[in-house]
């Protein structure tokens, strides 16, 4: 979000979570984190939402790996164990965006071209007789 928080506001996540679970509208920070996202949606389509998120879940898995490798470094095993709990949660959600996104991502699609090419050599064979 591109908006500064209100005094006293730690991230607005916990009253998104609980008007989710009421089946309630979104209001203050969630009502406007809202609009964003619808407007990002907009834009780039869920494709686009989609690897926004997989990029941001793939930086904060790679942030948690080299601070893993840093503890293991130092000799500090309990917050390397630490560490490597976040990281294999987030590799692994990470690993899943980036399984979505490839799903989403629009393939390269010849048939059109194949029908192009078949109609040509039809014309051809035709004029040729």
């Amino acid at each position: 979000m591109t908006n500064k928080l209100p005094p006293g506001t730690i991230h607005g996540g916990a009253g998104a979570l609980k008007a989710v679970r009421e089946g309630k509208s979104f209001s203050g920070l969630a009502h406007i984190a809202q609009g964003e996202v619808e407007d990002r949606l907009n834009m780039e389509g869920i494709e686009g939402e989609l690897a926004r998120d997989a990029k941001r879940l793939q930086v904060v898995s790679d942030l948690y790996f080299d601070a893993f490798a840093k503890a293991m470094q130092d000799g500090d095993h309990e917050r390397a164990t630490s560490m490597l709990k976040v990281w294999g949660w987030v590799t692994n959600s990470a690993v899943r965006a980036w399984e979505l996104v490839r799903k989403f991502k629009p393939k390269n699609d010849i048939s059109g071209f194949e029908q192009v090419i078949k109609e040509y050599r039809e014309e051809s064979d035709a004029s040729d007789h």
